[in-house]
């Protein structure tokens, strides 16, 4: 169920940093960082089976080269809110996809 939030999450994100980049020209190297992350849209409403790798395999590169993304979207306290999510619940997709996210660069990248 968490990850279902977590998920959901991702496209809520991608939606507003889509709108934001097409409206204000926001940063659409971001945009399309999460963009990679729509093939994980149907996981959210399944419980079962685990993400299918057309979700997982772009998630790894995005924990591997571009953890920054991520963290927007786990260091954003309005959108883990309005879906009554934590970060540790956030964290539960990338681990059902064999990825251990180094949590400690979203602290760094948020001091920055």
């Amino acid at each position: 169920m968490e990850i279902n939030k977590f998920l959901a999450v991702v496209v809520a994100v991608v939606v507003l940093y889509s709108v934001e980049a097409t409206a204000q020209g926001g940063n659409p190297q971001l945009t399309a960082c999460l963009q990679k992350l729509l093939p994980c849209q149907p996981y959210i409403h399944s419980l079962n089976p685990p993400p299918p790798p057309s979700c997982c395999g772009p998630m790894k590169e995005i924990v591997e080269k571009d953890a920054p993304c991520l963290c927007i979207a786990f260091n954003n306290p309005e959108v883990l809110k309005a879906l009554n999510l934590t970060k540790e619940n956030a964290l539960l997709l990338p681990k059902a996809c064999g990825v251990n996210p180094d949590v400690s660069l979203c602290s760094k990248i948020a001091s920055e």
